[in-house]
């Protein structure tokens, strides 16, 4: 059981804490968790694109519930999409087009801030990956 302990703290140890620089540094200076600066721009980025398409999606719901009625059901396939929308008003009431919103709103709220995120975060890198090999990426990679 020790050995497992040990082997299981060597591993934290490893791959989780800073390097201990010097001797003396104190076990508890030496054990500190790395900590990585997230730039302000990406985080921008990230709730930009979160908003966005959150807001984007989530206005356009009741479209895609009548199409996906229209879709579902039968009865509703030959109907214009006014026709469509006044039948299920008046069969289940306003709130119906707005079926699954939260997790619609929560589920594009979360891919606009990945994806936005990301796509900055790994922009930067790649171009300063181009710069240190000597390559202007910026003006040589551009799409026209």
């Amino acid at each position: 059981m020790k050995t497992r302990i040990r082997c299981l703290l060597a591993a934290l140890i490893a791959t989780n804490v800073a390097p201990m620089r010097g001797p003396a540094l104190s076990p508890s200076v030496a054990l500190a968790p790395r900590r990585r600066k997230v730039k302000p721009y990406v985080l921008g980025c990230a709730a930009a694109g979160a908003l966005s398409t959150c807001v984007s999606h989530t206005l356009t719901l009741p479209l895609d519930v009548l199409k996906t009625r229209i879709q579902s059901d039968a009865a509703l396939a030959g109907m214009s999409l006014a026709a469509v929308c006044r039948r299920i008003v008046a069969a289940e009431g306003p709130r119906a087009l707005l079926a699954g919103f939260t997790a619609n709103g929560c589920g594009y709220f979360m891919q606009g801030a990945i994806k936005f995120g990301l796509y900055e975060a790994c922009k930067r890198r790649i171009f300063r990956e181009l710069e240190a090999r000597g390559v202007d990426g910026r003006t040589r990679h551009r799409v026209p």
